[in-house]
C-alpha cells in the first residue's frame, strides 16, 4: 500500500499517531471562545471564528457598542488575567 493510501486509511479509521497540522503551535494556542488581545494592547476580545491564518474577534467598547473584525493570528495573543493581589496586612 502506498503512503498516501495508508494515511487515508488511518484517517478513515478516525485516528492518527501524529495528526498533521499546518502550524501546531498556533493550532494548540487558540480556539473559538478564547479571550485574546492584540499584542499591541487594546480591549479583551472573544474569538468567534478561526482559520489557519486569522481569527475573527468580537468585543464591546466602553459605550457597549459591539465590534467585530478579523485579525491575523500573528498579531493576537491569549489574554492572561493577573492573579489577585495579596491583601496588605498591618500586623
Amino acid at each position: 500500500m502506498e503512503l498516501a493510501g495508508a494515511r487515508s486509511a488511518i484517517a478513515r479509521a478516525g485516528f492518527y499517531a501524529h495528526k498533521p497540522r499546518s502550524n501546531p503551535k498556533k493550532d494548540l494556542l487558540m480556539e473559538i471562545g478564547d479571550i485574546v488581545r492584540l499584542k499591541s494592547g487594546g480591549p479583551k476580545m472573544t474569538i468567534s471564528t478561526l482559520d489557519d491564518s486569522q481569527a475573527t474577534c468580537i468585543w464591546f467598547d466602553r459605550n457597549g457598542k459591539r465590534h467585530e473584525q478579523a485579525f491575523a493570528l500573528a498579531i493576537v495573543e491569549a489574554f492572561v488575567a493577573r492573579p489577585p493581589a495579596e491583601p496588605k496586612r498591618d500586623w
